[in-house]
């Protein structure tokens, strides 16, 4: 029988995450946040540690989750894990995902990326449909992530990117339309052209997170408070 109040922490590879793991942005949190500045901070972290220590873990920080089990009679038909603290840093992974993936023309980076952001349903294995992070803040913050992140070929629309990025209401839009143009100017740059492949290889053998996990919503916000304290 499992303890609601257990607390799990363990060192896992973006590989990991982004394979294995199903993440919902609740409803309180607040929304995307994270500037072009902070983009390019990650960027320039992920790039340097690929150049100059390309064997050697890089560790990219924390997260912190509420487990939350399948409750099939309250309309929660998966396993989902509410994300408290990490949202800015997940987030940017995941449009990074995207932004690799419209950028590649190699086929297994792009099904590579594809595969980290969104779960083809099969109805044949009983495999549902899933988004590897919902956003239930808003809808029309999970209408953007469909439309632009899942969709192949979604961060190429640049042009209406920019308008979404200078003129929509939603903060976490704006946000996210800003880092989608920034992670692919960077990526695309030809005065430092970044190896597409060797940096998403990098990215998920290399790079690790350590997650705190609770199922009890209180343990968890008492996690993220004593870790942000």
């Amino acid at each position: 029988m499992s303890n609601s109040h257990e607390i799990k922490s363990e060192k896992i590879l973006v590989k990991d995450i982004f394979s294995n793991m199903w993440f919902r942005i609740p409803e309180y949190q607040r929304p995307y946040i994270w500037s072009r500045d902070e983009v390019n901070d990650l960027l320039d972290d992920l790039s340097f540690a690929l150049a100059e220590k390309p064997e050697q873990e890089y560790f990219l920080g924390s997260f912190v989750f509420q487990s939350k089990r399948a409750r099939p009679a309250l309309g929660q038909g998966l396993d989902e894990n509410d994300l408290l603290d990490g949202q800015q840093r997940m987030t940017t992974l995941f449009l990074l995902f995207a932004c690799l993936r419209d950028l590649s023309t190699s086929n297994n980076v792009r099904a590579s990326c594809q595969r980290s952001i969104f779960q083809e349903g099969d109805d044949i294995d009983a495999i549902p449909e899933r988004t590897r992070i919902v956003f239930a803040i808003r809808k029309d913050v999970q209408e953007f992530v469909d439309e632009f992140v899942k969709l192949d070929g979604g961060t190429s629309r640049e042009t209406e990117l920019e308008r979404l990025a200078t003129r929509s209401d939603a903060p976490s839009i704006r946000n996210m339309a800003r880092a989608i143009l920034e992670i692919r100017r960077y990526l695309g740059d030809p005065e430092q052209p970044v190896v597409l492949e060797e940096f998403l290889k990098f990215l998920r053998n290399r790079v690790l997170l350590i997650y705190i996990a609770t199922e009890d919503l209180d343990d968890a916000f008492r996690l993220f408070t004593v870790r942000n304290a």
